[in-house]
């Protein structure tokens, strides 16, 4: 028992490495950052786990009341991150909408144990809850054991979703699988933890925590790896000709400035290559090395003049903001409102109140 107990001490430094690692160290890109998340929390999962078959930890009272105050454990929040890691990854101008973080959402399936830990504490030492920690206790003991259901559902759904999305990249048909294997012992053990018959009163957890640590190193350590690969790759890419740079500035700017393609809500980097002739790569090479800006705060910026020119140029008294946002090319009025202040450090309707035209 100690020695799997070791294992998993093992696996939780690993992963806090691993997450470190891609934290500070990987590539600045959305689908880096969001894999270092995923380890971060699997291994939060991990320590929780030693944490409650320590026995210096179960021996003393402060500690075990701190593991029950200090959330630790988010599987609901896993799903979501293996779909956004999976979508951003395939298609690195995909960003994380605010509509999208309601995804997670049902966290709260997980934080209602140390919630209710939290209220018997404050009620407790405020003279409001009578009772002992006992029932509490029993709530949270209970509230976990059930909850594993629908954790199991909601990681195993995300996983189907990201398969249909992961455009056969190689890694990451390997990344899902990884999932899927471990969401097969969870199964396993999963149908009678939750029947409970008589001969399981013995088992513990590390039939599932064991496999999980090997999920940390092997996901973790080749997620880890496909990042160097991408900074090093990048390092090594070579530099653009100035006559390329000059002549891709050129067509870009024509498609921008002469056929207005940014006034489509839909324009992705597949439509400006296919309308320029560029390769993707150099599109994405100009962007980000010479003119230093994404694919979308480049097209962002093109709207956002167009809407200044508009309310200044034209009557809009019969126009609202969103109305004149869908024109310049915003697909929603979230969208542009956000971007708008973080190009120009207001929001649209104070910088309509500083034009000199009469806004209803």
């Amino acid at each position: 028992m100690l020695f799997l107990h070791n294992i998993l001490l093992l696996g939780t430094v690993q992963g806090f490495i691993i997450a470190w690692l891609l934290f500070f160290t990987g590539p600045r890109h959305m689908h880096t950052r969001i894999f270092g998340w995923l380890m971060l929390l699997v291994t939060l999962n991990c320590l929780s786990q030693y944490l409650y078959e320590d026995q210096w930890v179960q021996a003393n009272p402060l500690a075990r009341l701190l593991t029950d105050l200090i959330p630790l454990v988010f599987p609901m929040s896993l799903g979501p991150l293996i779909l956004f890691y999976t979508r951003a990854y395939a298609d690195p101008q995909f960003r994380i909408s605010k509509e999208q973080r309601w995804h997670f959402a049902p966290v709260i399936i997980d934080l209602v144990p140390y919630l209710a830990a939290w209220t018997f504490i404050i009620g407790f030492f405020s003279g409001l809850v009578k009772s002992g920690p006992g029932p509490w206790g029993y709530f949270m003991d209970e509230w976990n054991h059930y909850a594993d259901i629908p954790r199991w559902l909601s990681i195993t759904g995300y996983l189907l979703y990201a398969w249909r999305m992961k455009k056969d990249v190689r890694w990451l048909k390997h990344f899902l699988t990884g999932f899927f294997i471990f969401q097969l012992v969870w199964l396993i053990y999963l149908v009678p933890y939750i029947i409970q018959p008589t001969w399981w009163n013995n088992i513990t957890w590390f039939p599932v925590f064991i496999p999980l640590v090997v999920l940390i190193y092997w996901v973790g350590f080749n997620g880890f790896l496909q990042s160097r690969k991408e900074k090093q790759a990048a390092a090594k890419s070579s530099i653009l000709p100035d006559q390329t740079v000059q002549e891709a500035v050129a067509l870009l700017t024509r498609a921008m400035e002469t056929d207005k393609l940014y006034l489509n809500p839909e324009l992705n980097l597949l439509m400006l290559m296919q309308h320029t002739g560029l390769p993707q790569k150099t599109i994405s090479a100009v962007l980000n090395q010479h003119l230093h800006k994404s694919f979308n705060e480049y097209i962002n910026t093109y709207r956002i003049e167009a809407f200044k020119t508009r309310v200044q140029e034209q009557d809009t008294s019969q126009l609202t903001i969103a109305g004149i946002a869908k024109e310049c090319g915003f697909s929603s009025q979230a969208t542009f409102q956000r971007i708008f202040k973080q190009q120009t450090g207001m929001v649209p309707s104070a910088y309509l109140k500083n034009t000199t035209h009469r806004w209803i």
